[in-house]
C-alpha cells in the first residue's frame, strides 16, 4: 500500500523495513513502538532547542502537531524554540534540510548562550507567541497546550 503512494515513500518504506528487520510495511509502526520517548519527557533536565519550519507546519496535520506539543508540555527542562518562516527560504523545510547554514547559525548561537552561562543560572521562562504555528493550527487543544509550554529565554 505505502509503496504505491509515491516513489519517495516506497524508498523510505524499504529502508525502514530493512533497518527494523520487518517484512511488511505496516509492521514498521509496531517495530518503532519501543523507541517512544514520551514517558521520558518529565525526566529530561538539560536545555533543549527545538527548530520548527513553516513548511513542516503546513504539511503536518493537527494530529502530528498536537502530539509534538503534548510532548513539549510534559517537559520540565528549559526549552528554546526557533520557528523558520518561508521568508527564511529553505530553512522552513523539514530539519532545515535546504539551509543547514541558517540552522547552524541558530544552533551555535543558542549553544553559545546556553553552554557559556558562567554564573550558573538557569534560563528564565517566557511566553512564546507561536505566530507561525498559529497560522496552521487552530484547535482549542493546541491553544491550551501552547499555554502550558514554558519557553526558555537565553
Amino acid at each position: 500500500m505505502f509503496e504505491k503512494l509515491s516513489p519517495q515513500l516506497h524508498g523510505l518504506t524499504n529502508r525502514f523495513r530493512g533497518m527494523m528487520g520487518v517484512n511488511k510495511p505496516h509492521d514498521i509502526v509496531e517495530a518503532w513502538r519501543p523507541f517512544n520517548i514520551a514517558e521520558l519527557a518529565p525526566q529530561m533536565e538539560c536545555p533543549l532547542l527545538l527548530l520548527f519550519g513553516e513548511a513542516e507546519y503546513e504539511q503536518s496535520g493537527d494530529r502530528v502537531a498536537t502530539s509534538i506539543f503534548r510532548f513539549m508540555s510534559k517537559l520540565n527542562n528549559p526549552i528554546s524554540v526557533h520557528e523558520f518562516t518561508y521568508e527564511d527560504g529553505w530553512a522552513a523545510t523539514h530539519c532545515q534540510i535546504g539551509a543547514f547554514s541558517a540552522a547552524q547559525a541558530v544552533i551555535f548561537g543558542w549553544l553559545e548562550k546556553t553552554v557559556n552561562k558562567r554564573d550558573g543560572s538557569r534560563s528564565s521562562v517566557a511566553q512564546f507567541d507561536w505566530k507561525v504555528a498559529n497560522k496552521y493550527f487552530h484547535s482549542a487543544e493546541m491553544r491550551e497546550l501552547q499555554k502550558s509550554i514554558r519557553i526558555a529565554v537565553v
